[in-house]
């Protein structure tokens, strides 16, 4: 379901109970907006492109790293609203089963999972807070 669509739905059901969205609830539902997308497209690439190096990396590369930057982004929110220290980013290679569109969209719907579960129960106020990472810096 797209983007809109969802928070129409979304939106739609909450006015039947006099409710209105929250950021959070549009920032999950953006989140599963992109991905949906994003698989889309994936899925509906030619097997050359999905392998052709642009920049030194192909775009399995690419759908790697976002599953990476997705789970430490959930972790970095987790840390950073517990008040702990934000660990840093760690990149890391790509395993060698990780090489077909399948395994790849498994993987990223895998690494969003979590991050739509824990802003099921994120407190609204959460988006505004600073997050101190463990070399000292706010984001």
């Amino acid at each position: 379901m797209r983007q809109s669509a969802l928070v129409d739905l979304m939106s739609t059901v909450r006015a039947g109970r006099g409710e209105r969205l929250s950021r959070v609830d549009l920032l999950r539902a953006d989140l599963e907006s992109a991905l949906a997308d994003l698989i889309d497209v994936v899925e509906g690439m030619s097997a050359e492109a999905f392998e052709r190096p642009r920049d030194g990396d192909t775009v399995r590369d690419l759908l790697w790293r976002s599953g990476l930057h997705e789970d430490w982004t959930r972790r970095a929110v987790d840390q950073g609203v517990s008040g702990r220290p934000v660990d840093a980013f760690v990149d890391r290679d790509r395993p060698a089963i990780a090489l077909t569109v399948e395994y790849l969209v498994t993987w990223l719907e895998q690494s969003r999972r979590p991050m739509l579960a824990l802003l099921r129960r994120l407190p609204e106020d959460a988006l505004d807070r600073e997050f101190v990472l463990a070399t000292n810096e706010t984001s």
